[in-house]
Parts: structure tokens; C-alpha cells; sequence
């Protein structure tokens, strides 16, 4: 089992219609960073999210505990990054 403590999600683009949009899935969403698949955070372009929790939270091998992101303006593509600090349970 692996836990995650960290996450960090940065908008690259520079057009200020360029919101990078990320939210749980409808199913098997991660519920840990953001409850229920309707709620979301939106990053403005070349902004940045982090989130940490030194305790962390477990998350499921494979389909579980997954985030959606995308466009907030409904483009196509959108460049970010995203890190993923983690631990063995």
C-alpha cells in the first residue's frame, strides 16, 4: 500500500482563458483532496495548487482514487505539471 502526502499541480499556459480544471471522478474518485465529483478546483494560467498531508492518505492500486483534469474554456489541450509525493505504508 502506497500513501500519498503530497500533490502539486501547476497551470503552464499563459492565456488568461486557460483554467486548468481538477476535480474527483464521478467513480472511484479520490475523495481524499476533493470531495464529491462536483466539487473542483479551477488553477488560473500559470498558477499552482499544493496540497500536503503528513499523516497521508492511502490510495488504491489501479482504477481507485482518481482525479480528472481539464480545460475549463473546453480546448482541447492544456499544459501542465503535476507531482505526486508518496511513501510506503
Amino acid at each position: 500500500m502506497v500513501d500519498v502526502v503530497g500533490v502539486f499541480i501547476r497551470n503552464r499556459e499563459t492565456a488568461a482563458a486557460s483554467v486548468l480544471q481538477v476535480s474527483a471522478a464521478a467513480a472511484n474518485g479520490w475523495a481524499q483532496m476533493i470531495s464529491g465529483n462536483t466539487n473542483h478546483l479551477k488553477i488560473k494560467a500559470g498558477g499552482f495548487f499544493l496540497w500536503w498531508d503528513d499523516a497521508g492518505s492511502a490510495v488504491t492500486a489501479g482504477t481507485g482514487d482518481l482525479l480528472n483534469l481539464a480545460n475549463a474554456n473546453g480546448a482541447a489541450t492544456l499544459d501542465y505539471d503535476i507531482v505526486i509525493v508518496a511513501r510506503s505504508a
